[in-house]
């Protein structure tokens, strides 16, 4: 009974982690949750609805796609875990319509390029990470333990983020 405690504790730790980076990521790389509202702020608003069309055009980076599906792997994870008796495309469309409503926000409070290409590449992601936990779940048999086993995975990547992202910041003189 306890080791289920810690275990699901370390699961919501790693999750609001998870989540918290993601937000700091992708809505607040150019204005801090403080700033939303200040008039000196940065604001950028441009909305690309043809997918790709950056990609066709040659005006990308690798990082901005394999970016975008690589931090939305424990999106489709996480969710997967916590909707395991849902169908794979059912959890599919979660993540679609979380990474809609994320360029969404980004339009709205004018922080960012709102790109579908953008919700193509997290869906990507996502897929990846329901078929991860997929066979994650028939490696290990039974829910519990996959949620160990994914608490654990959790630990070890947050502990590795946060210190990437802590010398990030001493580096940038935060």
């Amino acid at each position: 009974m306890r080791s289920r405690k810690t275990i699901n504790g370390l699961l919501l730790i790693g999750m609001v982690f998870y989540i918290l980076l993601l937000l700091w990521m992708i809505l607040f790389k150019y204005v801090m949750p403080w700033e939303l509202f200040s008039q000196s702020r940065y604001f950028s608003r441009s909305m690309n609805l043809l997918p790709f069309f950056d990609v066709i055009k040659g005006n990308f980076t690798m990082l901005d796609i394999y970016g975008n599906i690589l931090v939305f792997i424990p999106m489709g994870i996480y969710i997967s875990m916590f909707s395991s008796r849902t169908r794979w495309y059912i959890n599919l469309l979660k993540v679609a319509g979380i990474s809609f409503g994320i360029e969404l926000i980004q339009y709205l409070l004018a922080i960012g390029a709102s790109d579908t290409t953008d919700i193509v590449t997290n869906s990507i992601g996502g897929l990846i990470g329901i078929l991860i936990y997929m066979l994650i779940r028939k490696a290990v048999k039974t829910p519990e333990r996959a949620r160990s086993f994914i608490t654990v995975c959790s630990m070890v990547v947050m502990v590795a983020a946060a210190g990437l992202v802590g010398t990030l910041l001493i580096v940038n003189g935060w």
